[in-house]
């Protein structure tokens, strides 16, 4: 019996140290995407790249399409979170990635800039302040038609 007993604490104890080394070699030692990961480009910094003719960024609105359609910053590109997928082609010749959403409290731009970079893009910018800080130093919309919607500056711009 008392034989039975160290047999099966032996095999427990077997059981046990190999689930853990299961658990310690399975687990994914690969760094995962964080805010870490995130890096900002500034108002200064888009608005100059958006007046080049030739930029070699694309600005991603990561909002709905229906937000997307009723005014987005000139010459963006709608890659609404859910809808971002690796090897898509409208992204593939872009030197640099510019992600924006809403505004300063907007969830959906650092997540589609985190996917992104998950998925290997390496240019990825994330455009912190989004439509309301393009707005709020007067910049120009574009609706979904091509019309061109103006913007009234904040008495005092944050960056």
């Amino acid at each position: 019996m008392a034989g039975s007993r160290t047999l099966q604490r032996r095999t427990l104890t077997l059981i046990g140290s190999l689930a853990l080394l299961l658990l310690v070699v399975g687990c994914d030692t690969g760094s995962k995407i964080n805010d870490k990961h995130l890096r900002n480009v500034s108002f200064n910094q888009v608005k100059a790249l958006a007046e080049l003719p030739d930029h070699p960024a694309v600005l991603l609105d990561a909002r709905a399409p229906k937000d997307f359609q009723r005014g987005h910053l000139p010459g963006a590109v709608n890659c609404y979170l859910p809808d971002i997928h690796e090897g898509d082609k409208k992204l593939e010749d872009a030197k640099y990635l510019i992600v924006y959403g809403d505004g300063w409290q907007d969830t959906l731009a650092p997540a589609a800039a985190k996917r992104l970079l998950s998925y290997g893009y390496d240019g990825v910018y994330l455009f912190r302040g989004g439509v309301t800080l393009w707005t709020g130093n007067g910049q120009p919309l574009v609706d979904a038609q091509g019309n061109t919607i103006e913007s009234t500056p904040a008495t005092q711009p944050a960056e």
